[in-house]
């Protein structure tokens, strides 16, 4: 407990002594007579005050022994346990098969089943039992628990996926109904149906199909083979008449019957209807297929906006949509107006302002004899172009090229259109300033300016960019770290580290730092704000949360798993082989005596003693107890 010393103190004390030693005041008559003087004594030494005790803003509460082989902290009131997963950092038991849910004591959770985790955001996971550990691949039932730890379906379900917020899609496997004579009859004939989640109710199974999608309305295949469109409460919004219904674009949902295309908001209110095959909106503008297997633009009022002259068409996508004309690729704009000649035999969208194309030649025998590549920047002028086949990638705002068989990387300006670093490296990074760090194959590291300029020669070392500027470190016999700006040439630490790291927009723009036999904590100036005597290494503990996330497109989806870090935490240092918890004044949190340390969820940590793993708590200690004298 923090002892903090008041100077105040002493005065009270005498105050009080001089209240019960003195004699109570006459309260009539003469003053009393004027004491004796005491004996002179010799006067003693004036005690030094007591030292403050520095105690953290925090404590470290066990709340399970380190008896898991693996665990993962799922929310709130929720953990996972399972075998030890590669993920372990972040998620522990993502990926693993045999998972056990459990409670902040340690007791199981839900069924006694052996699980496996699905899809996951800051609210719900969903999961699913395992039939055999040594066959994670077959699945039987699906359900849906909160990270803390309620079980809102438990595992009934055939299969279970996110829809809107709130809102799944549920699938059972049901008996088909008689097959006709020579054909073969289905295992099962799925259906499916709508679980809201917000209002608690569950929407019967009486369609095919539902096609997931960002938010509602959702495309739904009904019995006999017909389309139609739902919302959140699996009430019918456009009715089940149509041969098919596409994923809603721009606000506007597709949907086909015969020749015609009709499209609908997302109400359901018929907005158009069109004579012709036509495609899903973008930018405001839809693909149409004319007879003669010519396409052109709708806008979205119907209207031909741009006539049906093209051999092949692509989606409006900066405001450039690609077409085809005697079988050869050219970009033009939303008014139909040629902005890329055509003379490409590949053309893709544009996005963040570029877009890669191609260019082949044949031989008389339809052999290629050259290829050559190109991107083109947002006035659809050619940017950069090599022979070959190549990829790109915005890194900051640069477009970096690479050649996937040779797996080599490059980097083109976007401002001059030159190729500032030749395409022959392993590895390329760019930083939000266009500092441009480059790899060999022996690992070895350069960084240049953003016109290729040589601002550090390649050598063995690391070179990381981050809030403070840029983290220049090398390894072996004698290691050495410094921290320099955003130019990569002033160096803003005055001394030369054995360590650095951090500075992420995880924590408060604080770096750690390991200087001899002592480390501690270092702010974006090069400062040093704390230290921790013995300290051999360091990294911050955040809080982080680890979400699914899935994205849907026109004819594809993305899934990507995510991190979400807060700005507060601890950090963790390694003293005497062992780590600790400590706050971000360097104040010991938890004493170092743990072989590991984990990501810190919900204000719980992860710990390694003995090879198993255990869990801490981390509270607030209240602002009162600081002040108890």
């Amino acid at each position: 407990m923090k002892l903090a010393h008041d100077p105040r103190l002493p005065a009270a004390i005498i105050v009080l002594l001089l209240v019960f030693l003195l004699p109570p005041p006459l309260a009539t008559g003469a003053p009393p007579p004027a004491p004796a003087p005491p004996p002179a004594l010799p006067s003693p030494a004036p005690s030094p005050p007591p030292a403050p005790i520095v105690v953290a803003d925090f404590t470290a509460t066990p709340l399970l022994p380190a008896r898991h082989e693996s665990l993962d902290i799922l929310g709130p009131g929720l953990l996972a346990t399972c075998a030890p997963q590669s993920h372990k950092y972040f998620a522990r038991c993502q990926a693993a098969h045999d998972v056990q849910l459990k409670d902040l004591s340690g007791r199981p959770v839900g069924p006694a089943l052996t699980i496996k985790l699905g899809d996951r955001t800051e609210k719900f996971i969903l999961l699913s039992t395992v039939a055999d550990p040594a066959r994670p691949d077959l699945t039987v039932k699906w359900g849906l628990i909160t990270t803390d730890g309620l079980f809102l379906v438990k595992p009934t379900w055939d299969r279970l996926q996110f829809l809107g917020p709130g809102v799944f899609a549920y699938r059972v496997d049901t008996k088909c109904p008689a097959a006709k004579p020579g054909t073969k009859q289905p295992a099962s004939c799925p259906k499916s149906g709508i679980f809201n989640l917000n209002q608690k109710r569950t929407y019967p199974a009486d369609f095919e199909s539902i096609q997931p999608d960002n938010a509602a309305p959702y495309a739904v295949r009904k019995t006999g083979g017909k389309h139609g469109y739902i919302d959140d409460h699996g009430r019918m919004i456009v009715p089940f008449l149509y041969d098919s219904a596409a994923r809603c674009s721009d606000g506007l949902c597709r949907a086909t019957l015969g020749r015609d295309t009709v499209y609908f908001d997302t109400t359901g209110k018929k907005m158009l209807t069109v004579a012709m095959n036509a495609d899903v909106f973008s930018e405001g503008m839809a693909i149409v297929q004319a007879p003669g297997f010519k396409f052109g633009f709708i806008d979205r009022t119907g209207k031909l906006a741009i006539p049906a002259i093209y051999q092949a068409a692509e989606d409006f996508h900066g405001g450039f949509a690609a077409v085809q004309r005697a079988g050869k690729w050219g970009y033009i704009d939303r008014t139909g107006k040629t902005v890329v000649p055509f003379k490409w035999t590949e053309a893709g969208d544009f996005s963040d302002g570029f877009a890669r194309v191609t260019l082949e030649t044949f031989g008389t025998k339809g052999q290629t004899l050259s290829t050559d590549t190109a991107i083109l920047n947002a006035h659809g002028k050619t940017l950069w172009r090599v022979a070959g086949r190549f990829n790109y990638y915005l890194d900051s705002g640069f477009p970096v090229v690479s050649d996937p068989e040779k797996e080599r990387y490059g980097v083109v300006d976007p401002q001059s259109g030159h190729l500032v670093v030749p395409m022959k490296h392993k590895y390329v990074s760019v930083s939000g300033q266009g500092l441009i760090v480059i790899g060999d194959d022996a690992s070895r590291v350069a960084l240049l300016d953003r016109k290729g300029a040589v601002i550090l020669p390649i050598a063995d070392r690391t070179v990381e960019f981050n809030v403070a500027g840029v983290l220049v470190s090398t390894g072996g016999a004698k290691p050495s770290a410094r921290l320099y700006d955003a130019t990569g040439r002033k160096a803003i630490t005055t001394t030369t580290y054995d360590e650095l790291g951090g500075w992420w927009t995880s924590v408060p723009h604080l770096g750690t730092f390991r200087r001899g036999a002592t480390g501690g904590l270092m702010d974006a100036r090069g400062r040093e704000t704390c230290t921790v005597p013995g300290a051999s290494d360091g990294a911050f503990v955040t809080n982080a949360t680890p979400v699914l996330v899935h994205r849907y497109y026109k004819r594809w989806s993305t899934g990507a798993f995510t991190h979400h870090f807060a700005s507060d935490g601890l950090v963790k240092f390694k003293v005497n082989g062992k780590w600790g918890l400590y706050d971000f004044h360097c104040r010991v949190v938890s004493a170092p005596s743990w072989e590991d340390i984990g990501l810190m969820r919900e204000w719980m940590v992860p710990v390694k003693s003995a090879g198993k793993w255990g869990l801490l708590k981390i509270t607030a200690r209240p602002p009162a107890l600081d002040r108890v004298h």
